[in-house]
């Protein structure tokens, strides 16, 4: 699969998702004019991924790679949560198949917020976050 990476501009975040890697970051400011416009191809990204890395499981190298996804939101509105959520849900179906996922949730010391908002998604998927304050 190809990386998919996305450039931050004012509204929305920087995306980096490398299967090769199995390596993926959302970072940055989420509130796009249009949210399934942005999300969509993202979305429709992981879903290819989910079903490749399902189907390759009987490749041992590949099965054994934790997949690693990143959230260092700044901020996001209600809309980009509810398209987060469907990226969570993928990541709870490979869970689900017994392959490795962790997921890490940085927030600025101190944006309380930010810290709850992913404690909310993290009980709405009901996965485990690592969850990491980032000093200021």
């Amino acid at each position: 699969m190809e990386t998919l990476m996305i450039e931050p501009t004012d509204f929305t975040p920087k995306v980096l998702f490398s299967a090769e890697d199995h390596m993926f970051e959302i970072s940055g400011f989420s509130r796009p004019e249009d949210v399934p416009f942005f999300f969509l191809p993202l979305i429709d990204w992981m879903n290819a991924y989910v079903s490749e890395r399902i189907a390759g499981r009987h490749d041992t190298y590949q099965f054994s790679e934790t997949l690693r996804f990143v959230f260092r939101l700044t901020y996001f509105n209600s809309s980009s949560a509810k398209m987060l959520l469907q990226i969570l849900e993928q990541l709870k179906v490979l869970e689900s198949e017994n392959i490795p996922v962790q997921i890490e949730w940085y927030y600025d010391e101190g944006d309380d917020q930010i810290l709850e908002d992913g404690e909310d998604l993290a009980s709405a998927v009901d996965m485990n976050f690592r969850f990491f304050a980032i000093e200021s």
